[in-house]
């Protein structure tokens, strides 16, 4: 936020967003309403419901809802995060893990689509958190502690407890590696998006003609085209339903996933994958 008014001075408004999930976070947002104050900068508390399940993630979906909608309202054009290098290396170590594929190692990305829909930023992702820190103290301000980060129960939080002694990792290198990931994965999408108009027929199965340029190493085309495909009937497949379908027309099965499903035909000696709705269930 000061970086932000410092390079924009009256342009850049803010909100925070009270999950009120700890008793201290309705006074947490006011301290931040005061700083604002002080700045003249136009502030804005949005108290939000996080509903039961994943804590972590019902609490994201509910805070890039409420911070959409508030743009929408004030007609800001983009929304800008204070993700940086350390939160980078974290979440790339947490994918690591979990055996992400080149999507999930591009890590947290520069600019992208909040929920909602809002245009997301973050500009600070080669900057240290100890910078930033730095920047506050500067300022004379106190930051608050969210004791959330430093709890067990989360993957990030227990990554970041290792990696506090750590000091062989550079946060930066990992935040390069990421940019030149997100870069590769920019242009598999590109790839994906040329194939798909090239080598799809509109209509209702969706078809496409996989071999036409080849069949070695072209799986995350494939995976990525089905996906565009599922998307023509509003269905949204994340990567692993898509490759559970792929995997299915290349052994030449029928498979259901999501509401859309997919099979095989030849035509004239060429092989052809088929999407659709999937036909309704008759009931007793």
């Amino acid at each position: 936020m000061l970086l932000a008014n410092a390079a924009f001075p009256g342009v850049v408004e803010v909100a925070t967003v009270d999950h009120q999930l700890r008793s201290e976070s309705a006074a947490e947002a006011k301290f931040v309403a005061t700083v604002c104050a002080d700045l003249g900068v136009q502030h804005k508390i949005l108290p939000v419901k996080v509903e039961a399940g994943n804590l972590q993630q019902e609490a994201r979906e509910a805070r890039y809802q409420a911070l959409s909608k508030w743009m929408a309202k004030r007609r800001l054009t983009a929304l800008a995060t204070a993700h940086h290098a350390d939160d980078q290396t974290e979440t790339l170590l947490v994918r690591l893990n979990r055996g992400s594929g080149l999507s999930g190692l591009a890590g947290i990305r520069s600019t992208t689509s909040a929920p909602g829909g809002a245009r997301l930023v973050r500009p600070l992702l080669q900057w240290r958190r100890s910078e930033l820190d730095e920047i506050v103290r500067a300022a004379g301000l106190d930051a608050v502690a969210d004791p959330s980060n430093a709890d067990p129960r989360y993957d990030r939080a227990r990554m970041r407890l290792s990696l506090a002694d750590a000091d062989w990792i550079d946060p930066r290198g990992f935040a390069k590696s990421a940019a030149l990931l997100e870069q590769a994965e920019r242009a598999l999408d590109q790839v994906i998006e040329n194939e798909f108009w090239d080598c799809c027929e509109g209509g209702d199965p969706y078809a496409y003609f996989p071999y036409l340029r080849g069949d070695y190493g072209r799986e995350p085309i494939w995976i990525g085209i089905v996906g565009y495909m599922a998307q023509q009937f509003a269905v949204r497949l994340d990567r692993g339903d898509a490759a559970k379908l792929v995997e299915a027309l290349r052994r030449g099965d029928r498979a259901n996933v999501c509401g859309v499903q997919a099979w095989c035909e030849d035509r004239g000696g060429r092989t052809v994958w088929l999407v659709a709705r999937e036909s309704p269930r008759r009931t007793g």
